[in-house]
C-alpha cells in the first residue's frame, strides 16, 4: 500500500514539474498590439519526451478593412532534447503543406510560410536550437493575392515586434 502511495505522490510530483517548464513560457508570450485583444486563456502543453508550449489567440478589436483575417495564434514552443520530428509537428500549429521562404526577424532565423490553399499563413522564428516562436495569421477564407499576403506578414510581424526573443533563447 505504501509503495502504490509513493509512485502516485511521485507521479502527480512529476506531472507538476512538467506543467511549470510550460508556464514559464507564459509572460514571453506578447501582449495584443494595437487594434487587437487577446482571446481566451493560455493554452499550456506539455509531452513527455517531446516537449513543452504555450499558446495564446487573440482576435481583432475591430473588423480588419478589405480582409478577412480573424484570428492569430502565438505559441513558443521548446523541444525536449531527443524528441523525434514526427512528435514535435503533433504540437505545432502550423500544419498542411506549405511553401516556406527563409528570412530573419529581428536578427534571429526565421521562416514564413503560406499554407495552401491560403487558410493561414506563418512567421515561425528560431531563438536558439530546439525552440520556435509560431506567429499564425489565420483567415475565414483563402486570401491569395498579393495584398492580403501583405496583410498578413504585416500582422505577424506586428507580433514579432512585441516578443523578446533575446530573453527566450535565453532559456534553460
Amino acid at each position: 500500500m505504501r509503495a502504490i502511495l509513493r509512485v502516485t505522490c511521485i507521479g502527480i510530483l512529476l506531472m507538476l514539474n512538467a506543467c511549470e517548464k510550460s508556464r514559464k513560457l507564459v509572460p514571453l508570450l506578447p501582449d495584443a498590439p494595437a487594434g487587437w485583444n487577446v482571446e481566451g486563456q493560455v493554452t499550456n502543453q506539455d509531452v513527455s519526451g517531446v516537449g513543452y508550449s504555450s499558446m495564446r489567440s487573440y482576435v481583432p478589436a475591430a473588423s480588419i478593412p478589405g480582409s478577412s483575417i480573424q484570428r492569430v495564434k502565438v505559441q513558443i514552443l521548446v523541444s525536449t532534447r531527443g524528441a523525434k520530428d514526427a512528435d514535435l509537428k503533433n504540437m505545432h500549429l502550423v500544419v498542411g503543406p506549405a511553401f516556406w521562404q527563409q528570412t530573419k526577424v529581428n536578427g534571429f532565423d526565421a521562416q514564413e510560410t503560406f499554407v495552401i490553399p491560403g487558410e493561414s499563413q506563418a512567421l515561425v522564428v528560431y531563438p536558439r536550437s530546439g525552440t520556435l516562436v509560431e506567429i499564425v495569421v489565420y483567415n475565414s477564407k483563402p486570401e491569395s493575392d498579393s495584398d492580403g499576403l501583405e496583410k498578413g506578414k504585416s500582422i505577424a510581424q506586428a507580433f514579432a515586434d512585441k516578443i523578446d526573443f533575446k530573453q527566450i533563447a535565453a532559456l534553460n
